[in-house]
């Protein structure tokens, strides 16, 4: 397999829309459309394919086994291939993991939860974790966010159409530190050619970063899991879950979470690999388990069913059966769809 990091340099603000409607010519909230600090998965995966698309390709794909209209160009133009996302990195090569709220660095970040494995061993609690991360977070990044308000416009007479007031968030990488970037790191059996500076879409308002693509190694599994027992598997980006029913895992009791944690090892087919502890699912970022709309299909032609998503932030404290099961959890990630980009983890 060849190894790439992927840096999307945005030099002015980015729009990545929650999932949901916006629409200016509607009253109600759904005038109202905030932006994520991170772009989706299925954002990023769109990117990179559209640097390979051909229409022929999503004309040549199996209707019936393609669920992402990605899947059909990457698999096609790569080979056997795999993305992970949550990752951003600064000028001076730093990098930096997305935990719902915010990027904490990387060492900062795993060293802050190992010490809450390591000290609270048998008698662990979520709190420890988050405000293990907010202390981590201090040598963390924060985009700047800002609004936008403006009125929609009747097309058919050029002139604004009186109340249609709207609001749209932008997501700026600067903060007091300079500018930041999002990145992700690519594994493809195919080997593409290295670019630096090319423009390409990203996000709504088809806003233009400029892509750049180098061979680089994903940042190797946590020094601090040497020898351990116990270890903590932390989502930076969003998990999908496809088979897992929603009420089940309303998070309200224990036993809710026990089965939210499993779906993900199981939709992961890491449910024999690992024993799950509790607390058995630590939500760092405050951000719901929702059921959210996946949208239209070009290569089904139809809607897709919904899924349920599972934000970064999310802590799976779980205890290895099997030689080689971190290896594979840092590898495989969490969830379904996990080679689009979701689901990524780093374990700790």
């Amino acid at each position: 397999m060849h190894r790439y990091r992927v840096l999307f340099e945005a030099h002015w603000p980015l729009v990545f829309r929650e999932p949901g409607l916006f629409d200016a010519t509607i009253h109600g909230p759904s005038t109202a459309g905030r932006s994520l600090l991170y772009p989706q998965p299925s954002t990023i995966a769109g990117a990179i394919a559209s640097l390979f698309y051909k229409q022929d390709l999503l004309d040549r794909c199996d209707a019936g086994g393609v669920f992402w209209d990605q899947e059909c160009i990457l698999s096609k133009s790569l080979g056997d291939y795999r993305i992970y996302s949550g990752y951003a990195v600064d000028d001076k090569g730093e990098v930096y993991l997305y935990t719902g709220t915010g990027f904490i660095k990387l060492d900062a970040l795993r060293r802050g939860i190992r010490e809450v494995l390591d000290k609270y061993a048998g008698n662990l609690d979520a709190r420890h974790f988050i405000n293990a991360i907010k202390r981590a977070s201090r040598c963390g990044r924060s985009p700047a966010l800002f609004e936008r308000i403006g009125i929609a416009l009747d097309r058919r007479v050029k002139a604004a159409r009186e109340g249609y007031l709207y609001i749209l968030q932008h997501v700026d990488y600067v903060d007091s530190k300079g500018r930041f970037h999002p990145a992700i790191y690519l594994e493809a059996e195919k080997e593409i050619e290295a670019a630096s500076g090319k423009p390409v879409f990203l996000g709504g308002e088809r806003r233009i970063t400029l892509y750049n693509i180098h061979k680089g190694e994903r940042p190797g599994i946590s020094s601090y899991t040497r020898g351990k027992d116990l270890i903590a598997a932390l989502l930076i980006s969003p998990a999908i879950l496809k088979n897992t029913p929603l009420e089940e895992i309303n998070m309200v009791t224990q036993s809710s979470a026990m089965k939210l944690a499993k779906g993900l090892l199981s939709e992961a087919g890491l449910q024999y690999k690992f024993r799950i502890v509790a607390p058995y699912l630590v939500q760092t970022s405050g951000q719901p388990v929702e059921a959210v709309n996946a949208g239209w299909s070009m290569a089904m032609g139809m809607l897709r069913e919904p899924v349920i998503t599972v934000p970064p932030g999310t802590i799976l404290l779980l205890e290895p059966r099997s030689r080689g099961a971190i290896e594979e959890l840092y590898s495989r990630g969490l969830g379904s769809y996990t080679r689009l980009g979701w689901g990524t983890v780093d374990v700790i």
